[in-house]
C-alpha cells in the first residue's frame, strides 16, 4: 500500500517535470525534460502472446500482449498499461494482471468490428500498440509508446446461410407471413436490396432461403436492441427485431459479406442538370438504374462543369444539388456531396457514362469505345396502348445525348409496348422486366414485349444502352 501510494503522489507531483497522469495525451511524442525525468529516456518492449487468434477457439479472456521489457529503465520497472490500441486508432478494453494485458474475445470482437465496420469471417492482421507508463521500483513513472507488435485475428464465423442464393425482408408490411416474404434484389456484390413502401411502426428482419425453405423461425437475421430504428447496424443471427418509425417508401439493404443492414429514405429517381439539358431547371432527364442505389448515365459530355445531379424531391432546389466540393471538378472518380456542392465534369470531352453510388456517395467516369454511337431522329413507344404504331419520346435536347423522354403519357388500360427506332422494326427494344415490381430495367435489341400497368408515367430512354425508366405519377 505505501508503494501505491508513493507512486500515485510522485504522478501527481510530476505535471511540471513530465507530465506522467493520465491526462497526458501527446503520447507519440512523450515530454522530455532532460535531467528531471526521474528515469531518464527509457523505452519499452511488448509483445504478442499468441500472434494467431481465432475467436471460434478463443478462451473468453485472452491474453493478448504482454509487457517484456524496458531498455534504460531502472531494475525491476514494470509497466502500467493505459491504453491499448489497434492499428493505432480504435481503442480495445482490457485488464491488466500482472504485465500481461488481459481482453475478453467479445470486447476484441467488438473493437475489429468497429474498426473496419464489418463482421466478415474474414483473417485480419493487427497492428497492436500500447500506452504505457515505464515505473520504476521506487513508483516513478514516464510515458511510452509500445509497439507495434502484428497480431492475425480470424473472427466469429458468420451463418452458413449467408451463403444462401436469395433473402428476403419479412416485417408487418407483409404481414409477418413467411411464405410471402418480399424477395430482395441481388445487387451483385454481396449486398441484396428492395424498395418498399411501409406504414408507420414497420417491424421487420430479414430471412435467408434456407430458413423460407424450412419455415425456420429461429433462422432470421435481426439485430441487438429490439426495436432498434438505426439507420444501418450490425446483424445479429437469431437476434431482436428492427424497426421504421415513420411510413413511406425505404431501401432495404442487407450486406452479407459484412454481415450488416441499412434502411434508407428512397430518393429512388435521380436526374442530371447540366450541358445535356441545358441547364434547364424543368427538363427532367433521369439517370438510369442498375440497382435502387446505383445508377448511371451515358451520354456526350464538354469535359468543362457540365453537371450537378437532383433528387427526385429536391428537383429544382439548387441548395439541395448533389455535386462535387471543387468547382469544375474533372477528375475520372471522387466523392460527391449535397451541401454547398459544386458542378463536376468527365474528365475530357467525349461520350462518357456517369456511374454514381448513392449509398457511398461517390462517382467514377467511364469512355465509351465507340465515340461514334448510331444517331436516330426518332424513339418512340409501340404497343398495345397505340395499336403498335408510333408515340414518339422527345430528345433531352438537339446535342448528341441520346437520352429521349414522354411526359405525362396516360395508359388506360394495362398494356405491352416495345420501344423502336425511326418508326420502323429494324431496330427496337424490349425487356421481360415486371414494371409492377420495378421501375427500370434495360432493353435488348428484338427483346420481349414491355408489360406496363395501366396508369400515368414519365417515361426516360438511352437509344446507346437501351436502359429505361418508367416514373409513375
Amino acid at each position: 500500500m505505501k508503494k501505491i501510494f508513493l507512486y500515485v503522489s510522485i504522478l501527481a507531483a510530476s505535471m511540471g517535470m513530465v507530465s506522467c497522469t493520465e491526462d497526458y495525451t501527446d503520447w507519440a511524442d512523450p515530454q522530455k525534460n532532460g535531467p528531471e525525468d526521474p528515469q531518464g529516456a527509457v523505452s519499452a518492449v511488448i509483445s504478442a502472446v499468441s500472434s494467431d487468434i481465432k475467436y471460434e477457439t478463443a478462451a473468453d479472456e485472452i491474453e493478448f500482449v504482454q509487457f517484456q521489457n524496458a531498455p534504460n529503465a531502472k531494475e525491476g520497472s514494470t509497466a502500467k498499461f493505459v491504453k491499448v490500441l489497434i492499428n493505432e486508432t480504435q481503442e480495445v478494453e482490457f485488464t491488466q494482471e500482472g504485465n500481461n494485458v488481459i481482453v475478453s474475445k467479445k470486447a476484441l470482437a467488438s473493437a475489429v468490428t468497429a474498426l473496419y465496420q464489418s463482421q466478415a469471417e474474414v483473417t485480419r492482421e493487427l497492428s497492436v500498440t500500447a500506452n504505457l507508463y515505464v515505473v520504476s521500483p521506487s513508483g516513478e513513472g514516464v510515458p511510452y509508446v509500445a509497439g507495434p507488435v502484428k497480431i492475425n485475428y480470424t473472427p466469429k464465423p458468420l451463418p452458413a446461410s449467408t451463403k444462401d442464393a436469395a433473402f428476403y425482408y419479412i416485417g408487418t408490411s407483409q404481414g409477418w407471413n413467411i411464405g410471402n416474404c418480399t424477395p430482395l434484389s441481388d445487387n451483385g456484390d454481396g449486398t441484396w436490396s428492395a424498395i418498399i413502401t411501409v406504414g408507420n411502426d414497420d417491424w421487420f428482419k430479414f430471412i435467408p432461403q434456407s430458413a423460407v425453405d424450412a419455415g425456420d423461425w429461429s433462422g432470421l437475421y435481426g439485430c441487438a436492441e429490439n426495436g432498434s430504428t438505426a439507420a444501418s447496424d450490425f446483424i445479429v443471427y437469431e437476434g431482436e427485431s428492427m424497426k421504421v418509425e415513420k411510413a413511406g417508401t425505404y431501401i432495404f439493404t442487407l450486406d452479407v459479406v459484412n454481415f450488416t443492414y441499412s434502411v434508407i429514405p428512397a430518393k429512388a429517381l435521380y436526374f442530371i442538370v447540366g450541358t445535356p439539358t441545358g441547364w434547364s431547371q424543368t427538363l427532367k432527364s433521369s439517370l438510369y438504374p442498375t440497382t435502387a442505389m446505383q445508377q448511371s448515365y451515358t451520354a456526350y459530355f464538354t469535359g468543362a462543369w457540365d453537371m450537378k445531379i437532383w433528387a427526385s424531391e429536391d428537383f429544382g432546389n439548387w441548395d439541395y444539388c448533389i455535386g462535387t466540393a471543387k468547382d469544375g471538378d474533372n477528375s475520372a472518380s471522387g466523392s460527391l456531396i449535397t451541401s454547398n456542392s459544386q458542378s463536376f465534369a468527365s474528365p475530357e470531352a467525349g461520350y462518357y457514362t456517369l456511374k454514381v453510388d448513392f449509398a457511398s456517395m461517390t462517382y467514377e467516369w467511364v469512355k465509351l469505345d465507340n465515340q461514334s454511337p448510331k444517331e436516330y431522329t426518332n424513339i418512340s413507344l409501340a404497343g398495345d396502348f397505340n395499336s403498335w404504331n408510333d408515340t414518339d419520346m422527345t430528345k433531352v435536347n438537339q446535342g448528341n445525348t441520346h437520352n429521349w423522354y414522354i411526359s405525362n403519357l396516360e395508359i388506360a388500360a394495362d398494356t405491352k409496348f416495345k420501344f423502336r427506332a425511326d418508326h420502323d422494326w429494324t431496330v427496337n427494344w424490349g425487356s421481360d422486366v415486371d414494371l409492377t415490381k420495378t421501375y427500370f430495367g434495360t432493353g435488348a435489341q428484338n427483346g420481349a414485349d414491355i408489360a406496363l400497368p395501366a396508369g400515368t408515367y414519365n417515361i426516360y430512354f438511352n437509344d446507346i444502352t437501351g436502359e429505361f425508366v418508367v416514373e409513375a405519377l
